[in-house]
Formats: C-alpha cells, sequence, structure tokens
C-alpha cells in the first residue's frame, strides 16, 4: 500500500504544482479519525503523508480519492503560508508609513 500510494502521489502532484517537490509515505500510521493526514515543509517542499490501519481496507478507488484529497490540503497549506507572508509585508509596509509620518511630526 505504501509503495502503490508514493507512486500514486508522486504521478498526480504535478496537478497541484508540487513538480519540485518531494514526497513520502511514511512508514508510521496516522492515529485519529483520518484515514490520511499531511505534513508539508514549504521550505524543504517536502510533503509526508501518513495513512492510517483503515485505509489499506478500502477500495483503490477511494484510497485515491484520499490521496488526491491530502495533496489538496497540501496545496491549501501553501496558500496560507504565502497569504501569511504577504500579511506580514504588508504589515511593516503600513508600520513604516505611519513611522515615517510620524517622523516629519517631530
Amino acid at each position: 500500500i505504501v509503495k502503490d500510494s508514493l507512486e500514486f502521489l508522486n504521478s498526480h502532484k504535478n496537478l497541484v504544482g508540487f513538480s519540485d517537490w518531494k514526497v513520502f509515505v511514511s512508514d508510521t500510521l496516522c492515529t485519529g479519525e483520518e484515514f490520511a493526514t499531511a505534513e508539508t515543509d514549504i521550505y524543504e517542499q517536502t510533503l509526508v503523508v501518513s495513512l492510517s490501519d483503515s485505509f489499506t481496507k478500502l477500495t483503490s478507488e477511494r484510497q485515491q480519492s484520499i490521496l488526491v484529497h491530502e495533496l489538496i490540503h497540501a496545496r491549501v497549506t501553501v496558500f496560507k503560508a504565502i497569504v501569511e507572508k504577504l500579511t506580514e509585508l504588508e504589515e511593516e509596509r503600513l508600520v513604516n508609513d505611519l513611522e515615517r509620518g510620524y517622523a516629519l511630526l517631530l
């Protein structure tokens, strides 16, 4: 299952813009109610998907659907990081503008 899942993820990662990313399937099972979880490292450009024990009992179509779901989660995580970084930059620009305005009053 791990090998098949990894092959599927690698063959579909381009569809979410992860062509340069390294994708792994963890040997450690994920816990909880999820069939799978995804952890991303945007700086290392890595995605690690962990599968649950119940994942192995699903049909291959359902497994593929879950893997696509995890790829999308990873992409959304990257988008969120980009938005947060842009927000930080905008905040810094605003602070700098206000600081310059305040300096004119002195």
